[in-house]
């Protein structure tokens, strides 16, 4: 998928927090969505908060936060679990202007270590499919 975003998203990935197009796992549009991310590391005590956006421009507005659960730490990983319900992903991401069935949202996701500052851990773009 072709994305608009190439230069931030080049820009995430420098900073090491992925910079992708999640093309694998898109988000349909009036569906349950689901990310499941497993973190190597033990983060069990942490909090992490993310959500969507129009655009990376820092003055965007999220379009929609993420239910976020944090897992227990188990065989090196502690699965950190993001969640949009159906109307979420129905009302939220925006129209498909070009009428190509595909639109794009950016995935903002930050995290907060125990007795730490918040920082972005992950950027990145995810198509929205009709």
């Amino acid at each position: 998928m072709q994305t608009q975003w190439s230069n931030w998203l080049a820009a995430e990935s420098a900073a090491g927090r992925s910079g992708i197009v999640l093309s694998g796992h898109p988000i349909v549009r009036g569906q349950a969505y689901e990310l499941v991310l497993p973190i190597p590391a033990d983060v069990s005590g942490d909090a992490f908060d993310g959500a969507l956006y129009v655009g990376p421009d820092s003055e965007n507005e999220a379009l929609v936060s993420f239910s976020v659960t944090v897992g227990g730490y188990s065989g090196g990983f502690t699965n950190v679990t993001l969640a949009l319900s159906a109307t979420d992903t129905d009302d939220e991401p925006p129209a498909d202007a070009n009428l190509d069935g595909l639109s794009e949202v950016i995935l903002k996701l930050n995290y907060t270590p125990s007795g730490g500052a918040k920082a972005r851990c992950l950027g990145l773009s995810i198509p929205v499919v009709e």
